[in-house]
């Protein structure tokens, strides 16, 4: 019998990754698990997603990329660690004003690529901690909610008919047209020329 040819995927996380989500989770030093097979479906779907940011099928940016990793990190450190003095996590969310000004400052910086850290920053909370309360207070991850307000900047935008299609593509972050159109259609269903014939007529 044939046998199909399997695909070997290397993944390598930074050390500072696994050591904020290690402060997160445990006092001291803690260690991972190892394992001949990891079967956990989360862990297989964000290997997937750098996967596939890896071959450019997404055009992803600096904070996708962060997040991604911060949260495979986050993963690997609660389900395979192991330390005396582990830490549950928090419920909840982001306090208000927390979660306001982490808003107001993607609002304010729309047009240029934004990371992780300093999204975390703005709420005085770890990058890895930042992640899940955010997640919490939107039910989105930073870079999914940031993609959301690009595209409501773009559709303000668009309603302008002297406004060339670069000029949206730039003002709302988006490396190139291509990558704003395909972004575009996958909120919107329909492309950004679509939208506006729609809206202006």
């Amino acid at each position: 019998m044939g046998s199909t040819p399997g695909r070997l995927l290397m993944v390598t996380i930074p050390d500072q990754a696994l050591v904020h989500a290690a402060g997160e989770y445990a006092h001291g030093d803690i260690s991972l698990d190892a394992t001949e097979r990891l079967e956990d479906p989360r862990v297989g779907q964000l290997v997937r997603m750098l996967s596939e940011e890896e071959q450019g099928i997404f055009q992803a940016d600096r904070l996708f990329t962060e997040s991604v990793t911060q949260a495979l990190a986050a993963l690997l450190i609660r389900t395979r660690g192991t330390s005396r003095n582990f830490q549950p996590v928090p419920s909840g969310g982001l306090a208000p004003a927390q979660l306001r000004r982490v808003v107001d400052y993607m609002r304010a910086h729309l047009d240029r690529e934004l990371s992780l850290a300093e999204l975390a920053e703005e709420a005085k909370l770890s990058p890895p901690y930042f992640g899940q309360m955010f997640l919490r207070s939107t039910g989105q991850t930073p870079h999914r909610f940031l993609l959301g307000l690009r595209i409501d900047r773009a559709k303000e935008m668009l309603r302008a008919p002297w406004v060339r299609m670069m000029d949206v593509s730039l003002a709302c972050g988006f490396k190139t047209q291509q990558h704003f159109s395909r972004t575009f259609r996958i909120f919107c269903s329909l492309s950004p020329r679509a939208y506006r014939n729609q809206v202006l007529n």
